[in-house]
């Protein structure tokens, strides 16, 4: 990348960081580090916009954040950015097609949740937590912990994707009913609960499971912090699963 593409990809980044994109640690992929480069070029890049549209629906970034993104990009780009340019609205087209493409083809289930654990995904997971964060209607409890098991040990005489679905089940029963999140990254198994009497004996009764279901040489390691105050503190919390 050039510096004059380096330097549009980090105007992008910090307008759209200052407007309505939640997660930084989201926000780049292919299709950021390729259209700086091919923008400043004066070359089409419908098709990228479309790459970039399709990836940010697939992660689930919703309509309004993805086109604020959007035009952060072009008001960043000069040429872009001159009133009643033809290519925005070419562009604006093709990006918000691939978004609605994309999101149409996976449904809620398949887009929020991991197909082989049930649990949801990792990003879903991640921004169901900034959004406990924007929720003024329900203030977050001081007492929500986020809790972290490894479970590469579990199950080990069956196959990988037979334990990933006894890990979700079971995870699931022991979180849900009493309001919690939970996903499997990278062998680590997250849940995000409010921390109780109830909560803790569950998680208890969980890692006893996962324990007598190892093959009783790999150590299972668990533990528990309590989630920042601060928003901006929490993708120093969750950066060690990405």
């Amino acid at each position: 990348m050039t510096r004059r593409a380096d330097a549009l990809r980090e105007r992008w980044k910090r307008t759209s960081l200052a407007r309505e994109w939640r997660v930084p640690e989201d926000w780049g992929c292919p299709a950021t580090e390729t259209l700086p480069q091919l923008l400043v070029e004066r070359r089409d890049v419908t098709e990228v916009m479309e790459e970039l549209g399709r990836h940010r629906a697939r992660i689930g970034v919703g309509i309004a954040e993805a086109l604020a993104d959007l035009f952060a990009l072009f008001d960043s780009c000069s040429w872009l950015a001159t009133p009643g340019c033809e290519h925005q609205r070419r562009y604006v087209a093709a990006y918000a097609d691939a978004w609605a493409d994309e999101s149409l083809g996976y449904s809620p289930a398949i887009s929020c949740v991991d197909p082989a654990t049930g649990l949801a995904t990792f990003p879903h997971f991640s921004r169901r937590l900034e959004e406990m964060y924007d929720d003024a209607a329900r203030p977050l409890d001081k007492n929500t912990v986020l809790a972290a098991i490894t479970t590469d040990a579990v199950g080990r005489s069956v196959p990988a994707h037979e334990r990933a679905a006894l890990l979700g089940e079971k995870a699931q029963e022991t979180f849900e009913p009493l309001g919690g999140l939970s996903t499997l990254a990278h062998g680590t198994l997250l849940a995000v609960f409010v921390s109780g009497p109830e909560t803790m004996a569950r998680l208890h009764e969980l890692v006893t499971w996962i324990r007598e279901s190892s093959d009783g040489r790999s150590p299972i390691r668990a533990s528990i912090e309590p989630l920042p105050c601060r928003r901006e503190q929490l993708a120093g919390l969750l950066e060690p699963f990405r």
